[in-house]
């Protein structure tokens, strides 16, 4: 008979009843670096989350009790599913719920086993594919934007140092595999024809610019249709919210959304996504394109053939990233949250496109 764990809901997370607050407190405050960006771990709202869990120990007030096959002393709820947190034995469960159907070779447990290969991932120690679930390390460690000054040229400088090992690694795992821009586009197409429905209840006028977007996108990669590309596993949120400097190095967490991509997909989320959260200054363009020769002088001495096709179609691969970028949000489930970072997405992407040209 499988074990039940009882834990309280506090602020939409879920802390175990067996532990006792000054345990919780030593956690909160010595053990969830990694989560500290995260406006909900904020110093105030740990504090607040605290006294809340205190009254609830003593019985002086009562929360909503849920019940969850894992043992762990805190539960977020995360993209497809839910983590607990174990920190006295410092991992964390991921179980799965929601499954994705975007680029759907393999499930998350299996693509999660792919991470083994790579010495930036977080350790996986057991799992199980039939009940999926699957259980890492807990990482501990600074945020990587945390040591950047805002501008551009400093990232780009940590892009050559540390990120982009990580990148030629994830690019050159298994040979590419070759697909077409056409049938990328086709696939993103569908995604994004079966969501419409979805929407309802939604602001229109946003649905209908990011409709704009996609279908302008589209209809410019249509041009290429036929053009060769290659695909490799991405990690799907290759950004420096998701990295850590640990002891150990540079350590990319959560992996949730791993999966078979164009192969320049991680490279654009990562420069994108400072543009996204405002963090970049200075010569963005002129240090991205830089930044895709240097991959390409890393890729050489290993597979010229893959190094030169990237540059060359380095355009093409952009606005690859843009399709399946929105596909990938939509399919986290389509909400008020969702609906607003596509929107911001679309943005940056809209006046990114514009400055190119007008560099051009």
């Amino acid at each position: 008979m499988q074990s039940v764990y009882h834990y309280v809901e506090i602020n939409g997370k879920y802390f175990s009843l067996k532990q006792n607050p000054i345990c919780l407190a030593w956690y909160f405050f010595c053990k969830t670096k990694s989560l500290n960006y995260r406006r909900a771990f904020s110093i105030k709202r740990k504090i607040r989350i605290l006294k809340i869990f205190i009254l609830i120990y003593c019985g002086l007030i009562k929360r909503s009790v849920v019940s969850f096959p894992f043992p762990g002393h805190m539960i977020l709820r995360v993209h497809g599913g839910y983590r607990i947190f174990n920190f006295s034995r410092e991992i964390v469960t991921k179980v799965i719920e929601t499954k994705s159907n975007f680029l759907k070779e393999m499930n998350e447990v299996e693509r999660i086993l792919i991470t083994r290969q790579f010495n930036f991932a977080p350790k996986i120690f057991n799992w199980d594919q039939e009940q999926e679930w699957y259980e890492e390390e807990l990482v501990n460690g600074t945020i990587g934007y945390q040591n950047l000054q805002c501008n551009s040229s400093a990232l780009l400088n940590m892009f050559k140092q540390d990120i982009a090992p990580c990148l030629v690694k994830m690019i050159l795992l298994k040979t590419p595999s070759n697909t077409t821009v056409g049938a990328i586009t086709k696939n993103c197409n569908q995604i994004w024809q079966n969501s419409r429905s979805n929407f309802k209840g939604l602001d229109i006028s946003a649905i209908d610019s990011i409709g704009d977007f996609f279908s302008d996108i589209i209809a410019k990669l249509s041009e290429s249709a036929e053009q060769p590309v290659y695909r490799n596993i991405t990690h799907g949120d290759f950004s420096l919210p998701n990295m850590l400097n640990t002891k150990k190095g540079l350590i990319v967490i959560d992996w949730e959304s791993i999966a078979y991509r164009s192969a320049l997909f991680d490279f654009y989320n990562f420069f994108l996504t400072e543009l996204y959260y405002n963090r970049t200054s200075t010569n963005f363009i002129r240090e991205t394109r830089e930044a895709i020769v240097y991959i390409k002088e890393k890729l050489n001495a290993k597979n010229l053939e893959v190094a030169n096709h990237l540059v060359a179609l380095a355009d093409v691969y952009r606005l690859l990233y843009y399709v399946e970028r929105i596909c990938m949000l939509i399919e986290r489930g389509i909400n008020k949250k969702i609906l607003e970072v596509i929107s911001r997405s679309i943005q940056i992407f809209a006046e990114h496109e514009k400055a190119i040209l007008k560099e051009e």
